[in-house]
Parts: C-alpha cells; sequence; structure tokens
C-alpha cells in the first residue's frame, strides 16, 4: 500500500533513481534519459505524488498566493463577489488568493501598514 503522502524520495526509492533526478524529471528537464524519466513517471502514478505547493514555495521564494484581508466578509461594505480584484486577477495568472476575516478589531490607524507613509 502507498504512503498516505508519498515524497520525492518515496519516488526516487520506487524508481531506483535519487531525489534530484526525480526533480529533473517534474520540472522537465532534458539531462534524463526517456527509460529513467519513464521510471519515474511510472512511480509518480504508482504513489499519486504530488508536488507540495509549500515545498516549491520554499525553494523558489515565491508562493503564488494574494493575501486578501478584510475585517468581515459578511459586511456588505466589502463586495469581494462583485469587485474585479485579487481574486480575479489571481486567478488569471495562476496565484491562489484566499479572502480571510481579521480578528482584529482597532482602527487602522493603528495598523504598521496605515502608519508607513507618515
Amino acid at each position: 500500500m502507498p504512503p498516505q503522502n508519498p515524497t520525492i524520495r518515496d519516488v526516487a526509492r520506487l524508481s531506483g533513481v535519487s531525489p534530484m533526478t526525480v526533480s529533473r524529471v517534474i520540472n522537465e528537464s532534458v539531462r534524463v534519459s526517456p527509460e529513467t524519466r519513464r521510471r519515474v513517471e511510472h512511480a509518480i502514478a504508482e504513489l499519486g505524488y504530488v508536488p507540495s505547493r509549500l515545498a516549491r514555495g520554499l525553494s523558489r521564494q515565491r508562493t503564488g498566493t494574494i493575501a486578501v484581508i478584510v475585517p468581515d466578509v459578511a459586511n456588505p461594505f466589502f463586495p469581494l463577489r462583485r469587485s474585479p480584484g485579487a481574486p480575479t486577477i489571481a486567478s488569471s495568472s495562476a496565484t491562489r488568493a484566499p479572502i480571510s476575516p481579521s480578528s482584529r478589531t482597532s482602527s487602522a490607524s493603528s495598523s504598521p501598514i496605515a502608519s508607513r507613509g507618515s
């Protein structure tokens, strides 16, 4: 039975190559022989391996996430569904834009972002 969340090391072990070779296959490098590529792709399919977005973001120092923080998503003052804001831009550029209500109740003037311009 395959591991619940297979890692790149599990794929490497099953296909008989190093984790670096698995990485090269995933990133479509030309430095991998067709036979090795076939073995690695077979192991990926067999294990159901999916690259971790978190790991990829850490290695590339870019997560592809835009944070949208509003005081209250139920407040009609923030019409997120009607405005062509971050969620729309994000969907057109393969970027995620989770929307989260903040738990802060203080005014915007005490915000570190608001005070930068002063």
